[in-house]
């Protein structure tokens, strides 16, 4: 993308693009369920969609960056998309040094020596019987009857139903089209600069960030995943009928910003992360693979939507 020198090359290079994010998108949640302590499965699930946000907030700062240093250079949208470089070629690196999960090593390459090595390295403090657990699940699914997510038991249909439902509130509540065009809504609000309303996306960014590092906390432990989510439905509600009461009464600029700060924080207590935590634990093994890629289906089609 950073050297395409034609229309059908940019897209190109975005089509590539949105296929790893894909692929990242279904393969990670699964990882980090399968290699967490079923203790601190939330937090540790709730880390993939923080990431997710610290790249929106850097991504906003770099943008801002560029644009006030080297604004109306022709270059300047190439340094921004190329930033994008950094991490994934850190990950690629890093992942020399990444274990298989211990679930996969036993269940598809049977090395059960290798799969208490990386329990072991994980710092489980039992995982013998850890060991004996995953293999009881995986003798269970070799041996009981198999099924596909469409003849299966009611309960997990209901939770295919459930994940599917889930990626769909994710983004028919508006926090992707904030994100998108937060520049308009800001605009439209009467900032007034283009270096303002970029100081707004960041506000916006940084937001959403906050409410998932504070939320990641508590969803082991106090709260947990169902309160999590009923808070953030409630005030993600409750903030965009305030947004549009502002707008249809031409509110000051810098309640717009308050409004969508708020709303974005409150997505990220519940609606944000949860997706990826709760797709990848609701349903049996067997079944966990189909369940990510449907909820991630659904959310990318009510977003491109």
């Amino acid at each position: 993308t950073t050297g395409a020198n034609g229309f059908v090359m940019l897209m190109v290079g975005r089509a590539l693009t949105g296929i790893g994010i894909g692929i990242s998108f279904v393969c990670v949640p699964i990882y980090i369920t399968e290699i967490s302590p079923a203790k601190h499965r939330g937090f540790f699930g709730t880390m993939f969609d923080i990431s997710i946000n610290l790249g929106i907030v850097c991504g906003y700062i770099v943008g801002y960056t560029v644009a006030v240093s080297v604004s109306g250079d022709s270059r300047d949208w190439r340094l921004m998309v190329g930033s994008g470089l950094v991490i994934p070629t850190l990950s690629l690196i890093g992942s020399k040094w990444l274990p298989e999960s211990p679930r996969w090593l036993m269940g598809v390459s049977k090395n059960r020596e290798e799969a208490k090595a990386v329990l072991d390295k994980l710092g489980d403090p039992d995982s013998e019987s850890t060991l004996v657990a995953i293999e009881d699940e995986e003798t269970r699914y070799r041996e009981g009857p198999r099924s596909d997510p469409t003849t299966t038991a009611p309960a997990v249909r209901r939770a295919f139903l459930f994940v599917a439902l889930l990626g769909i509130c994710g983004q028919v509540n508006g926090s992707e089209a904030i994100l998108y065009y937060a520049d308009a809504f800001l605009k439209k609000a009467g900032l007034g600069s283009l270096r303002k309303e970029m100081l707004g996306e960041i506000a916006i960014g940084f937001s959403k960030l906050l409410g998932e590092v504070i939320m990641a906390f508590f969803v082991d432990g106090l709260l947990g995943r169902r309160i999590c989510l009923l808070i953030s439905a409630l005030g993600c509600s409750l903030l965009l009928f305030t947004l549009a009461l502002t707008y249809l009464l031409s509110g000051p600029g810098i309640l717009v910003i308050g409004w969508l700060c708020m709303f974005m924080f409150f997505f990220s207590t519940g609606y944000g992360p949860y997706l990826w935590v709760l797709s990848s634990e609701l349903l049996p093994t067997e079944h966990r693979t189909h369940g990510m890629v449907l909820a991630v289906f659904m959310n990318r089609l009510t977003s491109g939507i």
